[in-house]
């Protein structure tokens, strides 16, 4: 298991939805590629984990919508009366 695999969660999929294997995976390659190119220089690899968290965080939001469309928490076809 890379360590893109393990950040991103690729074996938990409970809704066995492709789209989420798919998005979890390409997700999963880009933080291992990153790790691969860490330097000795502290920059660098400061903005490499920057990125690494902030794919982090797009990989979460992009399985919530995801999943949400298989079922929406919100029937938006109704409007709500006030």
């Amino acid at each position: 298991m890379s360590i893109g695999d393990y950040r991103v969660g690729t074996d938990c999929n409970p809704s066995q939805n492709a789209e989420i294997d798919q998005v979890k995976g390409v997700t999963a390659t880009l933080i291992s590629n990153l790790e691969e190119s860490r330097t000795v220089d502290p920059e660098i690899n400061r903005l490499i984990s920057l990125a690494q968290t902030k794919y982090e965080e797009a990989v979460m939001f992009a399985v919530k919508a995801l999943a949400y469309r298989m079922k929406p928490l919100f029937d938006v076809t109704q409007p709500k009366e006030i």
